[in-house]
């Protein structure tokens, strides 16, 4: 792709301003009130110097807290690398802390077979348990989690990290979703987003 990532701005559920795309001879992109979208006054006193996010060669992207307050992040790599169940941590990224992974283009290739595959494989298990063909029960459990595994979960796994500037949300913070936080970005990395796609047609998902 001829750009690496895209970055859209959202205070709580509304997205501020056009999504901004990062080319792919721009290996790094800070993100801080400077870039903030006209009118959006409030939301800059909350990011500060913001975030520094990078990326490597081999598609790894980095993550390096520049702001004097804390950022929150969703990564599902994160959650695989301290082997947390996938979404129920946000991670929390202190002033002055070192950049750090947030994604490994490797991790979400393999991720995206899995959960493809093993969705495939619960459809055609569900599939027989309905023509009263019922699967070993070892085998039943471990594929129903995958039962309704769609495109959009592939998405939010493999391709998508979210940043919060100062407030978090989930277990144990006052707000639930992200989308009730003051200020947040989405960013889409546009090279996973080709990998899934070719996968999703190579396997006609």
């Amino acid at each position: 792709p001829d750009h690496w990532c895209s970055i859209s701005y959202y205070e709580l559920d509304t997205q501020i301003g056009e999504t901004f795309r990062v080319r792919k001879d721009r290996t790094e992109v800070v993100i801080d009130g400077g870039v903030n979208p006209a009118g959006a006054k409030h939301g800059r006193l909350h990011i500060g110097k913001g975030v520094r996010i990078s990326t490597q060669r081999d598609g790894s992207v980095y993550l390096e807290c520049l702001s004097h307050k804390s950022v929150f992040v969703r990564s599902y790599y994160l959650d695989f690398e301290n082997d947390i169940e996938y979404g129920t941590t946000v991670h929390k990224f202190c002033s002055g802390s070192p950049s750090k992974k947030i994604f490994d283009l490797r991790w979400a290739f393999a991720e995206m077979e899995h959960q493809s595959k093993s969705a495939r494989l619960a459809v055609v298990a569900q599939a027989a348990a309905v023509a009263g063909y019922l699967p070993p029960a070892n085998i039943a459990s471990s594929l129903i989690e995958h039962v309704g595994t769609g495109v959009d979960d592939l998405r939010r796994v493999c391709c998508i990290i979210a940043i919060s500037f100062v407030k978090g949300w989930g277990v144990g913070y006052n707000r639930t979703s992200i989308k009730e936080t003051p200020c947040w970005v989405e960013l889409q990395l546009h090279r996973p987003l080709q990998l899934l796609d070719q996968l999703l047609k190579k396997n006609e998902y």
